[in-house]
């Protein structure tokens, strides 16, 4: 994910939906699960992404203790979800089945699937790193009905770092670039308050249209006059830890209303 690339990332294991969609005409859609291959250690320039099948990771509730992505539908339609994970360790892209994977449908009315989060431990190279098939980042896309990976409502989040001293803070943000937002959405941490409130972290941020100022319109800038990044850190998610939660037509906030406003700051704790 080209805006979390300058962090020390981990991949996200996860949770639950009962329902798939069957592949479309999109070719990487239909690809088989990548055979492991032997790496070595080094400065990781050969490493390459062992893609394991995250058809598996999508579990029906979060498990006790651990701390997830909820994501909730409050649609009163269906809404399908497509994802992408991160990319090689020398930084080309991952197997075809890390481009785009169909995931789980979201009943309307209150359809929810959970992502569980790993956080990462960078101390070797691929795929030696645990858990498997560490990446760059998670990105998922949301539309009506039909899974897409070329178009619909796109967060994306990256977990924070253990091996890492500078890296303790989940990243999250929102994406609007080449026609996605297709449904409103919200991103926000299970939290109430952020303790690092002036650097704007732990915000929630929301969108709905196609011009949310909350998102990246372009692969660097978003639209809050602050000049503050759509790319949001949370430090007290980390070390809390807790989660957060994607919500699809979110409740109490209006598609074309102002009840969730955009480029607001998370309250201040204490």
């Amino acid at each position: 994910m080209k805006y979390l690339a300058i962090l020390a990332l981990a991949v996200l294991a996860g949770c639950a939906s009962k329902t798939t969609i069957p592949d479309d005409e999109d070719p990487t859609l239909d690809v088989k699960m990548s055979e492991v291959a032997e790496v070595g250690g080094g400065d990781c320039h050969d490493a390459k992404n062992v893609c394991p099948d995250y058809s598996v990771m999508w579990l029906d509730a979060c498990p006790e203790g651990e701390r997830c992505l909820t994501f909730k539908n409050s649609c009163t339609e269906p809404v399908a979800i497509a994802y992408q994970v991160g990319c090689n360790g020398d930084g080309t892209k991952g197997a075809p089945q890390c481009d785009c994977t169909h995931g789980p449908v979201l009943e309307a009315n209150g359809g929810t699937a959970y992502w569980k989060i790993v956080d990462g431990n960078y101390t070797s190279c691929l795929p030696s790193w645990q858990p498997p098939c560490l990446t760059a980042g998670l990105a998922i896309m949301a539309n009506p009905t039909t899974a897409s990976c070329t178009q619909g409502s796109r967060v994306e989040i990256s977990a924070g770092n253990q091996g890492d001293m500078y890296g303790k803070f989940d990243s999250y943000n929102l994406d609007i670039e080449k026609g996605w937002y297709s449904v409103p959405v919200t991103f926000k941490p299970d939290i109430d308050c952020a303790n690092d409130h002036a650097a704007h972290d732990c915000r929630q941020v929301w969108c709905n249209s196609d011009t949310c100022p909350d998102a990246y319109a372009s692969p660097d800038a978003g639209g809050c006059p602050d000049g503050r990044s759509p790319q949001v850190g949370c430090q007290d998610t980390f070390n809390r830890p807790v989660g957060l939660t994607i919500e699809f037509c979110p409740e109490g906030c209006a598609a074309t209303g102002s009840e969730c406003p955009s480029c607001q700051d998370a309250k201040p704790c204490g």
